[in-house]
């Protein structure tokens, strides 16, 4: 395997489900500046499931993950369901939501990286082609304001 080379990577876009260790990962690893955009679905959640509303909504939605609302980067999806997608691939096709020592995990993980890229091999038949930038057309995001 090839150490990725992570000046290659320059994220604009962060979606992470308003934990901590995800920010603080992301900024130690990236140290560039980024939009953090906070998941509606775990904001819906977690406002949901508060009966002291407003005082919380004031200091955790817009003092601390103040990037949760429609809009805040244009062109962007608005939720981690593509991760979330995939995390749920690796654990049931994978890991099958098990536990395991590193060793282990690492085989597991380069047969799933394998399984993929041969999934994706542009001399394929069947490739399953990596969208690198969004397919929607012009005439759609205007549909879609109308």
């Amino acid at each position: 395997m090839q150490k990725i080379n992570k000046d290659l990577l320059k994220p604009t876009t962060l979606i992470p489900d308003a934990a901590d260790a995800i920010k603080n990962s992301f900024t130690n690893i990236f140290a560039s500046s980024y939009n953090q955009i906070m998941c509606w679905t775990h904001t819906k959640r977690k406002v949901d499931n508060r009966g002291y509303f407003i005082n919380y909504f004031h200091n955790e939605w817009l003092k601390t993950n103040d990037g949760w609302y429609e809009g805040i980067q244009v062109y962007s999806p608005s939720t981690n369901n593509a991760l979330e997608a995939t995390s749920r691939t690796i654990k049931d096709d994978g890991t099958f939501r098990e536990r395991h020592v590193l060793s282990r995990f690492l085989t597991i993980a380069s047969n799933i990286v394998n399984n993929w890229s041969i999934e994706r091999d542009i001399t394929s038949i069947n490739e399953n082609i990596f969208v690198t930038e969004p397919t929607t057309s012009l005439e759609l995001w205007t549909l879609s304001y109308q």
